[in-house]
């Protein structure tokens, strides 16, 4: 494995534990300036991740991106299909959305419906549970089950209660 390769999957990894770390923290009221700080990391080390993907793996090319989610696609589910990179694409600028409006709007983020954080819980879930699991080969879709797991239960103990910060 070339170290590019390597540099992108550890960046992956790293970016799913920072976001379970983040959710953690999310039970902790007292933490929300550490979770923010995590869920920001998480997003900035997972745009890393998509950058050296595309660069490692497609030298830059869409094509080659979309014939090898494609292709990846078809071993994993049996369906052509290359939309999943727009699904990553769309997930990416997510991500960064909700980190944005985490660090920025703390209020308004804590005074959404709980249908809007639930909403984004799915997204995330799906889109890493996909990522770190259903596409993964080897022992370390493991790993990828035991961070959508743990993201489910740091969820089930709170609920759908925002974070508020008490000082």
């Amino acid at each position: 494995m070339s170290p590019g390769e390597l540099a992108t999957r550890i960046s992956v990894w790293l970016a799913l534990l920072l976001w379970l770390a983040s959710e953690w923290l999310a039970l902790n009221p007292k933490r929300l300036r550490v979770r923010q700080s995590l869920f920001a990391l998480s997003a900035v080390v997972f745009l890393t991740h998509a950058t050296l993907a595309f660069h490692v793996f497609y030298d830059w090319s869409q094509t080659t991106a979309l014939a090898d989610v494609r292709r990846q696609t078809r071993e994993v589910t049996g369906l052509e299909w290359s939309v999943g990179l727009w699904i990553n694409y769309a997930f990416a600028a997510l991500w960064i959305a909700e980190a944005l409006w985490l660090c920025f709007r703390t209020g308004r983020h804590a005074a959404r419906p709980a249908w809007v954080t639930w909403l984004m819980r799915g997204i995330f879930w799906f889109m890493a549970f996909n990522g770190a699991f259903v596409f993964v080969k080897g022992p370390q879709k493991w790993l990828g089950l035991v961070i959508c797991l743990g993201a489910a239960v740091a969820w089930a103990l709170r609920g759908a209660k925002p974070v508020r910060a008490r000082w």
